[in-house]
């Protein structure tokens, strides 16, 4: 008797299931994508930003969304005479969490325009970067007509952080908003299939933003992260998470330093060179040099910052190496003549306690880190275009 009722249960909660999925489904294919929406999507690369409409014009530069989608000036698809142009391709690096005249690319645009200056009167850098991109939105990208740009040169930002194992999170638009539909974690992976599972899930960490929001109101929280060095009252302020939070989002990260690699790992890798293969044929075949241009992780780069992650996640150090991406990405691109840019000697090198060069807690470069991987960037980039 027991086994037949909790069998019944489970065809009603079954049944309930498919038909609040099938509703979900049937909602977004019927009711109409509002107009002021955050995202729209792409064939290709996913997904955009929604380009602000004409009265956005006056708001600051940091704020608007250009006609290609992306957080930056307007270009023109036709480029103007005597202009070097270059595409700034990536994820949420590129995208910035300093001003905008701070990002990286800025620098290496205004280091360019010295540089360059006998041969092209002005140097243009297209900002192409969000976050959630990984190697496969690159592509899509490329596949989407950013090549239609007629670049003299394109950067592929590569972010070892999460540019392998992030992959199969693949971000997708419903209704003008961003919901991820895979994951690396298999149970994870099959439940964001479910559309009713992603609303959820985005209720779920939108209330989290919320509660981390009310949590930092005022004086941000003091953290053993954020103590462990002198920083810039600015970038404190700029989108720190929690330590745990923190801590959460890096140990996501650790396992493509795992050594030796978990074989879902080794996969991902494949997936990601396929991708780096394809991105490379298809500026061959535009006759457009293109530079791969490796973004370290924090941990990579500042001992302390690792050790209180691992100390926080009761991890050994042994367990991994934190040069074993670089490592691969420089035998892959020697193995097929691509050209890569490493920044991870220099940035270790002038990163210390008292002149940080990512934000603290957030995982991104702050503005003298952006500063120096421009710099090392515009160096790279004058020397592929040399005659």
């Amino acid at each position: 008797m027991f086994a037949r009722r909790l069998l019944a249960l489970f065809i009603v909660v079954i049944v309930t299931l498919a038909a609040a999925e099938g509703l979900v489904r049937l909602f977004h294919a019927a009711v109409p994508t509002p107009a002021d929406s955050p995202y729209i999507p792409d064939p290709n690369a996913g997904f955009r930003l929604r380009p602000d409409l004409p009265s956005a014009s006056l708001r600051h530069e940091d704020e608007r969304v250009n006609e290609l989608g992306f957080r930056d000036r307007e270009h023109s698809i036709e480029k103007s005479p005597g202009t070097c142009r270059i595409l700034g391709i990536g994820d949420s690096f590129v995208y910035g969490d300093v001003r905008l005249k701070d990002n990286f690319l800025r620098v290496t645009e205004s280091e360019l325009a010295d540089r360059l200056a006998g041969r092209w009167p002005s140097v243009e850098m297209v900002m192409m970067g969000l976050g959630g991109y990984s190697p496969e939105n690159a592509l899509g990208l490329l596949r989407s007509g950013a090549l239609d740009l007629s670049p003299d040169l394109v950067t592929l930002n590569f972010f070892v952080g999460n540019d392998v194992t992030g992959i199969p999170t693949r971000g997708r638009v419903y209704l003008g908003r961003l919901y991820y539909i895979g994951s690396s974690q298999p149970v994870l992976n099959v439940l964001r299939k479910l559309r009713i599972f992603q609303l959820s899930e985005k209720a779920i960490r939108e209330l989290g933003s919320i509660v981390a929001q009310r949590r930092l109101g005022g004086e941000p929280e003091a953290s053993a992260e954020v103590e462990a060095g002198n920083t810039d009252e600015e970038e404190t302020a700029i989108g720190s998470y929690p330590w745990e939070d923190f801590v959460m989002i890096q140990s996501r990260r650790l396992p493509v330093f795992l050594e030796p690699p978990h074989r879902r790992t080794l996969k991902l890798w494949e997936e990601a060179e396929g991708y780096l293969l394809e991105f490379d044929r298809l500026c061959r075949e535009a006759d457009v040099p293109w530079i791969l241009h490796v973004i370290p992780s924090e941990v990579q780069v500042d001992p302390e910052t690792r050790r209180l992650v691992l100390e926080a996640l009761s991890l050994s150090e042994e367990a991994y190496d934190f040069d074993a991406p670089q490592r691969r990405l420089h035998d892959f691109a020697n193995a097929h003549g691509i050209t890569i840019v490493d920044p991870l000697p220099e940035l270790r090198a002038q990163h210390s306690r008292n002149d940080r060069l990512y934000i603290p807690n957030n995982t991104h470069w702050g503005v003298k880190g952006n500063k120096l991987a421009g710099e090392i960037l515009a160096a790279a980039v004058e020397a592929e275009l040399a005659p």
